[in-house]
């Protein structure tokens, strides 16, 4: 499974090597990985949606992984409405604040 990834250009091919020996562990487990830079998502966000809608990731299996900076006002709740907003909330989603602390985050999560 190849992950689906929504950062800059500049960034992508870094995070798909980063964390491609974690995603081999979600071949059959989710439908899709998308993998969301929070600063892409807040520049490009209508067309990030409607990608969203178009493919079908508010429908199946699939695991979100969110990362971007968490500010000290940063309330879980947001991140809930968020995903509700959006039709996401019957997805599977962590967050986390930089693409290096996803492994641990899936880790916590009891998913690898």
């Amino acid at each position: 499974m190849r992950p689906i990834c929504y950062d800059f250009q500049e960034n992508r091919e870094r995070i798909e090597k980063m964390i491609f020996e974690v995603l081999i562990h979600f071949k059959e487990q989710f439908r899709h990985v998308i993998i969301v830079n929070m600063a892409c998502l807040a520049k490009f966000r209508e067309r990030i949606l409607d990608d969203f809608a178009t493919l079908g990731f508010k429908n199946g299996n699939n695991l979100f992984l969110f990362y971007g900076k968490l500010y000290r006002d940063y309330n879980g709740d947001d991140h809930k409405r968020f995903l509700e907003e959006n039709g996401l909330y019957r997805t599977r989603s962590i967050w986390t604040s930089s693409p290096q602390a996803i492994r641990k985050a899936l880790e916590e999560a009891h998913l690898i």
